[in-house]
């Protein structure tokens, strides 16, 4: 996918960088989470955007060593991850606990939407790519992430 000032990526665009979103029955909350990933890759690296490329061939961290995951294959192993719970945590507690699986599913692919509007690691200079660092996101950002998903 080529990037261009007009792109909007709906879900089933962004369902292709992350599959898991199409398991949020909650269209709404669906919709509300692509909403945040097209506005994350549209605008990040100082407006200039993010192909879909760009972000699957970006590791997820250059904290932890040399380690071959990418920052997409990343949010979609927590996603995963988080499905798993959802079902364990639902046969264990018998359904006497309400699991909010939609919910669970829509943290874990936000859970570092801030990342590619923050960190683009000036930005791809030599078109070398680099991995992504947690940085303090401001709280702004955060607080319109969560009332986009309320």
């Amino acid at each position: 996918m080529t990037r261009t000032k007009e792109t909007t990526y709906g879900v089933k665009e962004i369902a292709k960088l992350f599959p898991s979103l199409m398991k949020i029955k909650r269209k709404s909350l669906r919709e509300k989470v692509a909403a945040v990933w097209n506005e994350a890759i549209t605008t990040g690296c100082g407006g200039k955007g993010w192909t879909f490329a760009e972000l699957r061939a970006v590791k997820f961290t250059l904290l932890a060593g040399d380690i071959d995951m990418k920052f997409v294959e990343h949010l979609n192993s927590c996603a995963l991850q988080c499905i798993a719970i959802a079902d364990v945590l639902k046969r264990a507690f018998r359904s006497n606990i309400p699991i909010q699986r939609d919910y669970l599913i829509a943290g874990a692919l936000l859970a570092d939407a801030g990342k590619p509007p923050l960190d683009r690691v000036d930005h791809f200079p030599s078109r070398r790519l680099r991995g992504l660092r947690h940085r303090q996101v401001s709280g702004q950002a955060r607080r319109e992430e969560i009332i986009l998903i309320r």
